[in-house]
């Protein structure tokens, strides 16, 4: 994969909520449908798109083959001048003293429930590596969630629209200007 290959990563600002939409589109022809439920709010974040997408992938995936086939949420959110997403499914959980030890190479939950769940072991910590390239940290957040975040935003500058959000023209033009 492109993300994958790449040693650094190749910024930029993309519309979160319409990544996030392609990847569930993309996973409605592989998967079909997952049934789940989205709470996107919109921001314009910056963000490698690629490696944004091997990140939402893995996190889909993991809820899909642990959540016992319960749904999925997924909600975006703002808070100042990031943007955060939580995966989080209905399924079997993880233990809370093991949350951490689930990011390290070919670590899997060792329990009964899992034994016949496919897998490596390598999603997590692949997911944490890419994200920590495009200034993102992935964790366990709950017993059942993984969460994103914070993800930047681009600067709040004046557009020509008046929103404070610049379009892709606008920002490539303030960035050759800085």
């Amino acid at each position: 994969q492109r993300a994958l290959a790449r040693e650094r990563a190749s910024v930029e600002p993309a519309s979160a909520k319409h990544l996030v939409e392609e990847v569930l589109a993309h996973r409605r022809g592989s998967h079909g449908d997952e049934r789940v439920t989205l709470q996107l709010a919109d921001a314009r974040v910056l963000v490698d798109q690629d490696a944004f997408r091997v990140v939402l992938e893995n996190l889909l995936d993991n809820a899909r083959k642990y959540g016992d086939g319960c749904g999925v949420d997924v909600k975006g959110s703002t808070h100042g001048a990031s943007w955060h997403l939580e995966v989080r499914d209905r399924g079997i959980g993880f233990r809370a003293e093991q949350a951490e030890a689930l990011f390290d190479p070919f670590t899997r939950e060792a329990r009964q429930e899992t034994a016949r769940t496919h897998g490596s072991g390598l999603g997590l910590y692949i997911s944490r590596q890419l994200a920590q390239r495009f200034g993102a940290r992935i964790r366990e957040a709950l017993e059942r969630a993984r969460a994103l975040g914070p993800i930047g935003r681009p600067p709040q500058l004046r557009s020509k629209d008046g929103t404070g959000e610049l379009d892709d023209t606008e920002y490539e033009l303030h960035e050759r200007l800085k």
